[in-house]
């Protein structure tokens, strides 16, 4: 069955879609092999290998973190924060290697103790048991530890519904029953941790 360039985008995006809809319902995560398998049966390719599975999802996360690079000042905000703080990522995402790999890849591994990502816990944030997973993964308590982000439901409502701080950059959302500290780029982290920290 052949399909225009618009047809094959369109059936991507469909296959997104749907898996979004219930992780939005139910907070749970999806793989990429779930997106891909999704598209080859709207695509009704009843012969699709193992390997061209992985050969579409390798294609796809290399093109789209062809573009993502570091903050300006990544490194050096980790190592000050990270002299006095133990460190850690939780992140959203529907491959297991994506963020090891982009974390080695910006030579900063070294900064952190673990790394929690929602498809191997199968929860995403905001949900609880995502971020309860990542505080087991260093033993810490909620109420000592601080989260940083830049999405609002993600990573400030989420983190604070198991009792962890919260630090968000940006401008936080006007009218919101949640309240958070802020910085409005990533360079006055260590500043304001520290001074919470004295």
């Amino acid at each position: 069955m052949e399909c225009s360039e618009e047809r094959v985008d369109e059936l991507w995006l469909s296959a997104w879609r749907e898996l979004e809809v219930i992780s939005e319902l139910d907070g749970s995560e999806f793989s990429m092999s779930d997106v891909v398998r999704l598209f080859h049966k709207g695509l009704s390719c009843a012969d699709v290998t193992e390997d061209s599975q992985r050969d579409l999802i390798a294609a796809y996360l290399e093109a789209w973190t062809s573009s993502i690079s570091p903050v300006a000042g990544l490194e050096a905000c980790l190592r000050e924060i990270g002299e006095s703080h133990v460190l850690s990522v939780v992140s959203n995402t529907h491959d297991s290697d994506l963020v090891p790999s982009l974390i080695e890849k910006f030579k900063i591994e070294d900064y952190f103790e673990s790394v929690t990502t929602s498809i191997d816990v199968g929860w995403r944030k905001p949900h609880p048991e995502i971020f309860r997973i990542s505080l087991e993964a260093v033993n810490a308590r909620a109420e000592e530890t601080l989260f940083v982000g830049d999405a609002w439901i993600p990573d400030v409502v989420g983190p604070q519904s198991v009792g962890m701080g919260t630090i968000y950059i940006g401008s936080p959302p006007v009218n919101s029953r949640f309240v958070s500290l802020s910085v409005s780029e990533f360079a006055e982290l260590p500043g304001l941790i520290h001074s919470i920290s004295r």
